[in-house]
């Protein structure tokens, strides 16, 4: 019985740690629900005891709820000057609004120009994200309430005390544990590797290996793919900048794409298996390890003695890889600074998975136009603003008091979208989310009218899961910030299903105008952001791949490594975030594999390179001793040719062939002694021939994949 509680409590684990992994959600949902709260507690206590407008109760929730979410510095202490800056522009933002309220031309001029602002100083960074952000939400807020200029100082003191709130429950009682969290992210990671391998088992005991094309498997493989990604942007927080940190962070994310790799190659290998004797081999070491996994004593995993009775089946040469990875990612958790990299092997057939499907974003020469010349933040700043303008008309034909539910749908659509493919995407979720809420919304509304106290309990629960939910989907936390106007409403006694379909029907106009205005008014599409941002990034690569090769070669190359690998980690996050709809959601539903396995292979290269940088730092300063002759500098320029070759192509579509370096990195490898009395520069040596072998495969392989896939 205890065996049994135990075995589903740590099921339970792995679910609940896989769905959150970090608890990341758990902290930003809890952080801001509490803020809400402190702030709405002692603003009624201040407006009982001064008799005040209950207005500043709206503002100061208001600014509570949005600046949890508005500072995203990555540095604590940038975070922390964001967080105390804030009040200033909702100061300034209120005070125009509500000395513009009066002036309703004016205040919707007033408003488009502040539309444009807030979307333009995007480029400066994250403060100036979050001051347009709040400035937008504060000047909304006063321009609607129109409170009188004389409350002006108490609204002053509403938004104190909302960012007041976040602030102590950001920093001093809810603050993030960077290194805590990345530990969970760790586990989650594990956990879910695991549950990928239970289907392998129950697929196995069933001798059905065709269920290992599921739908429900390839969610776990997708799913284990976004933990992967979220654990390498939590390193970026708690191994940040300096060189012996940076290194520990790249052999980090080299043991997760590691067990990434090498649980996929499980899957397929299994999937492919008709060898009955070794499928029973490798059920019996899948067993022993899927209890490793749960007990958590994985730092001997490659030791287990299940593992002996494996053989050379691809199968079980996958099963025996995997026992490895664990063991690696076991002690690079407990232990990171002493992961060796020349432990961290990923084999050559599972670098970029099968030969197929493995496509680029496509080049779209219907967007090559006026919008090119244009920097991104101007184009969507005239975008958001056009759009602004045609949500307040068309908002006001729909309902003159309520045209603002149509404006903020126009703004926020555009908050976080780079191209017509995330704004779609964006669109509809909002759609989605408010038809949803609405629905509830009303049943709630109705059912709970008139009951204060209910009212009063459901609010937390819906901020809570409208923020525990933002990061999961769009849709659900507008569903559950939907309820909680309704909520709203019906305290104040203004709820109607009206009111509500009303909300509908703004948001729709104001989604509509978005939409319209992104296709029609500077269209920039999904795919050309990405091919662009791909283009940018091959192209870096092959400079810091360059860089790194001249100067193992004893050469001084232009500019600094450190530099050039800080600026490709960053192109990198850029070229994710512009490809992402075509990895998820309906706008990636036809080009969703292909589009994970290119950016799942520019992250092995950025990784290997990140490895060749690294490499630099450990050589003597007149480089490494190589054979005689041009050919360890005559084989990185083919690496970086080929790499500028497939950037090229990324460009303009054509049938250019490339050829691989392979020859060339085997004939180095031949030429190194076994033992010349100097056992770490050759090891070192190796080990830079290993990482350029893998980006040349790689970049080969994509190269290929790309002319077949234009070709056809």
């Amino acid at each position: 019985m205890q065996l049994s509680i135990t075995y589903w409590l740590s099921v339970w684990r792995e679910r609940a740690t896989a769905f959150d992994p970090g608890l990341t959600n758990l902290l930003l949902a809890a952080r801001a629900t509490a803020s809400v709260m402190l702030t709405l507690l002692i603003l009624y206590l201040l407006t009982q005891l001064l008799r005040l407008s209950p207005t500043l109760l709206l503002i100061g929730g208001a600014m509570a709820m949005f600046s949890v979410i508005a500072v995203n510095d990555s540095a604590r202490r940038q975070q922390i000057i964001t967080s105390a800056l804030l009040p200033l522009p909702a100061m300034a933002s209120i005070t125009a609004g509500t000395l513009l309220a009066a002036l309703p031309f004016a205040a919707d001029a007033v408003f488009v120009v502040i539309i444009f602002a807030a979307v333009y100083v995007r480029r400066f960074g994250p403060r100036a994200f979050a001051f347009g952000m709040i400035g937008f939400i504060a000047y909304f807020i006063g321009m609607i309430l129109a409170p009188e200029v004389g409350a002006l100082p108490w609204l002053f003191v509403a938004i104190c005390i909302g960012d007041g709130s976040g602030f102590l429950m950001r920093y001093v009682l809810l603050p993030e544990r960077p290194r805590h969290a990345l530990k969970r992210m760790l586990r989650a990671f594990i956990a879910l590797s695991g549950r990928t391998l239970d289907d392998v088992i129950t697929a196995l005991e069933s001798g059905n290996t065709a269920a290992l094309r599921s739908r429900s498997l390839r969610r776990h493989q997708m799913r284990l793919n976004e933990i992967a990604i979220a654990t390498e942007s939590q390193l970026e927080k708690v191994l940040p900048g300096t060189d012996q940190s940076s290194a520990t962070r790249t052999r980090l994310a080299l043991a997760i794409l590691d067990l990434e790799l090498r649980t996929e190659r499980v899957v397929v290998t299994c999937a492919e298996s008709t060898n009955a004797a070794a499928q029973e081999r490798a059920l019996y070491a899948l067993r022993a390890l899927r209890v490793s996994i749960r007990n958590r004593s994985l730092s001997s995993a490659h030791e287990l003695a299940a593992l002996r009775v494996l053989q050379h089946a691809p199968l079980e040469r996958a099963v025996r890889n995997l026992a490895h990875a664990l063991s690696l990612i076991a002690k690079a958790r407990l232990n990171a600074p002493t992961l060796a990299d020349s432990q961290l092997e990923v084999p050559a057939d599972e670098q970029t998975g099968s030969d197929e499907d493995i496509s680029k974003p496509a080049s779209d020469t219907a967007d090559k136009n006026h919008a090119a010349h244009l920097s991104p933040a101007t184009r969507q700043a005239i975008q958001a603003a056009i759009a602004g303008i045609l949500a307040i008309g068309l908002g006001e034909l729909v309902s003159p008091h309520r045209w603002y539910w149509a404006a903020i749908a126009a703004f926020v659509v555009f908050t976080g979208t780079n191209s017509r493919g995330e704004l779609l995407v964006k669109s509809w979720q909002r759609i989605a989310g408010t038809v949803l809420g609405v629905v509830a919304g009303v049943l709630i509304g109705t059912a709970a009218q008139g009951a204060t106290l209910i009212e009063a309990a459901l609010m937390p629960v819906c901020i809570f899961s409208g923020y525990y939910l933002l990061r999961v989907s769009y849709a659900l936390m507008i569903f559950w910030i939907t309820i909680l106007v309704s909520i709203v409403y019906a305290m104040l006694g203004f709820f109607s299903e009206h009111l509500l379909l009303l909300r509908l029907e703004e948001t729709a106009v104001g989604v509509a105008a978005g939409v319209v205005v992104s296709v029609l008014l500077l269209p920039v599409s999904v795919r050309s952001r990405a091919t662009a941002d791909s283009r940018e990034f091959l192209a870096m690569l092959a400079d810091a791949v360059a860089a790194s090769g001249e100067l193992l070669a004893g050469g001084r190359p232009n500019g600094n490594l450190a530099v050039r690998a800080r600026a490709l980690d960053r192109q990198f996050q850029q070229l994710r975030s512009s490809a992402r709809p075509l990895t998820r959601g309906i706008a990636g539903a036809f080009s969703r594999k292909g589009a994970r396995r290119w950016i799942r292979s520019l992250m092995a290269c950025r990784y290997y390179t990140a490895s060749l940088a690294r490499a630099t730092q450990r050589a003597p300063a007149t480089g490494l001793d190589w054979p005689p002759g041009n050919e360890f500098a005559d084989a990185v320029a083919h690496i970086s040719t080929n790499i500028r070759t497939l950037a090229g192509m990324c460009e303009q579509a054509d049938d250019t062939e490339i050829e691989s370096a392979a020859k060339r990195i085997e004939k180095l490898l031949e030429a190194l002694p076994d033992d010349d009395g100097n056992a770490g520069n050759t090891a070192l040596q190796r080990e830079v021939l290993d990482s350029l072998g893998r980006i040349d495969r790689i970049v080969t392989t994509l190269a290929q994949d790309y002319g077949t896939l234009h070709r056809s």
